[in-house]
């Protein structure tokens, strides 16, 4: 897959992970119980957010590698320092490879 689009699924001991594939991370859409065939429109299903009562309509993001680049106020998961300061990441999906038993 190379247009940044789509859906990334690992099957195994009887889990499934669903990572959506979008410009910027990936964002985790399902980890649980081994699910059968999902179309896009059950993934899009799995990606809304609810909104509960009395609480903001858009919170934090909550990210599988929180960035302060993206918004993040908690202590990021890369940090990078030079010299002159510290770098802010903004890291994006760019390919994925399917490999086939090692091959």
């Amino acid at each position: 897959m190379s247009d940044a689009t789509g859906v990334l699924r690992l099957d195994g001991g009887g889990e499934t992970l669903l990572l959506a594939l979008r410009a910027g991370p990936p964002v985790l859409a399902y980890w649980g119980p081994a699910l059968g065939e999902v179309d896009d429109a059950q993934v899009e299903a799995l990606l809304a957010r609810q909104v509960p009562g009395g609480m903001l309509d858009v919170g934090e993001a909550l990210d599988l590698f929180p960035e302060a680049g993206r918004g993040f106020t908690g202590h990021p998961a890369l940090e990078i320092h030079r010299e002159i300061g510290g770098f802010i990441t903004q890291l994006a999906f760019v390919e994925s490879r399917t490999i086939v038993d090692g091959h």
